[in-house]
């Protein structure tokens, strides 16, 4: 799938969030363990989710904060104070 490609048939930039709510407390969880370098296995394992629940809220934070990338997204998060590194 391209970047450019849309998502849930909206097209999204990081110029243009997509305002789908805030975020919620699993996926700054999600950001958090992401943030300390771990995969989305051990994201799972470690929160008790399934691995594909943990995509769906990181891809889920990603289009609320804009981000047009996982890293892009923690580094978000990073500024706007929401986790720690």
């Amino acid at each position: 799938m391209s970047k450019d490609a849309p998502l849930y048939g909206v097209a999204v930039s990081p110029t243009t969030p997509v305002a789908n709510g805030p975020i919620t407390q699993r996926e700054i969880e999600c950001l958090q363990c992401l943030a300390r370098g771990a995969s989305n296995e051990e994201i799972a394992t470690a929160l008790g989710i399934s691995v594909s629940t943990v995509a769906m809220h990181l891809r889920n934070a990603r289009i609320k904060m804009g981000a047009t990338t996982r890293e892009h997204a923690v580094a978000l998060a990073v500024t706007q104070k929401l986790i720690s590194i």
